[in-house]
């Protein structure tokens, strides 16, 4: 499946409804513009915290990326797997892990937390 993050929140949707992607993925301060986005599209959320994870998904978001997992560079103190492994089952079905997922050897620690799933640049881009 493919989900566009661009520049704005607007311009995802435009590019998604025109191209035939199955969702948009909003940046962290794009929460408020969830409610426009059609029933027919998924949507995806970067969320720092549980917190953050359960606003978007009380909005109607479909799931979350939360982030970041491991230490990566110019980013927040990683959240760690203790913090992925204490969220409800519930949660864990709508998260996809995110950051500092740059080998097989994270992959592999991603897939003990239960979770949706991970996304990662470098782990893609420099196999």
């Amino acid at each position: 499946m493919a989900y566009v993050n661009l520049k704005t929140p607007q311009d995802s949707l435009d590019c998604a409804l025109k191209h035939g992607f199955h969702g948009v993925h909003l940046k962290s301060n794009a929460l408020d513009f969830a409610p426009k986005i059609p029933k027919n599209l998924q949507s995806f959320y970067s969320a720092h915290s549980v917190e953050q994870v359960q606003k978007a998904l009380d909005l109607g978001i479909d799931f979350c990326t939360l982030s970041p997992l491991f230490a990566t560079p110019n980013k927040p103190p990683p959240l760690g797997l203790d913090y992925f492994k204490a969220l409800s089952s519930i949660l864990k079905a709508r998260i996809f892990a995110l950051g500092g997922i740059i080998s097989t050897n994270e992959v592999d620690l991603v897939k003990t937390l239960q979770i949706k799933g991970f996304a990662s640049i470098r782990y893609f881009l420099n196999p």
